[in-house]
């Protein structure tokens, strides 16, 4: 299930046709795209690649709280690709609904933000 004007993202090649609902798409206005990240020879290889030649991401890192300078970097079309806004403390949030569920939960959720978190 999708919601109007979401996005579908194909990951998975199958050896069948896979019949799309044009009509739907159009009405709904759902986009679809494909992303292929090949095997995980090829991740592994290419991170490697990475780490060798100290590849660095093309960002700009702006504090929160320059958010508005964030946006005159946007329309002027001076930032690097992507912009990165920085909260003003490195910990990360961590929803109500992880701490209601317990200490336990609430740390492997902590921990799992903080591999996920563009650093």
């Amino acid at each position: 299930m999708v919601a109007n004007r979401g996005a579908v993202i194909v990951l998975a090649l199958s050896k069948e046709p896979m019949p799309i609902p044009t009509m739907e798409l159009v009405h709904r206005e759902i986009k679809v795209a494909g992303s292929f990240q090949g095997s995980r020879k090829d991740v592994k290889d290419m991170l490697a690649f990475v780490e060798q030649y100290k590849i660095q991401p093309w960002l700009v890192k702006v504090q929160f709280d320059q958010i508005n300078e964030a946006i005159e970097l946007m329309k002027k079309g001076t930032a690097r690709y992507s912009i990165v806004l920085e909260a003003g403390s490195q910990e990360p949030v961590i929803p109500a609904s992880a701490k209601k569920a317990g200490a336990e939960q609430t740390e492997a959720a902590r921990a799992q933000v903080k591999t996920t978190s563009i650093a």
